[in-house]
């Protein structure tokens, strides 16, 4: 494996953890939102 094989895969790598990372949040901030809006409708 050369260097530029390397620095490729990790280039790869880190885009795909970036857009993980990115879904994660996304989809946590869905949860509170909706745990919000239904604690609003028990009050």
């Amino acid at each position: 494996m050369n260097m530029e094989t390397i620095r490729e895969l990790q280039a790869y790598g880190y885009i795909f953890f970036t857009i993980f990372l990115a879904v994660i949040l996304y989809s946590y901030l869905y949860h509170l939102y909706k745990a919000e809006k239904k604690r609003y409708k028990k009050l």
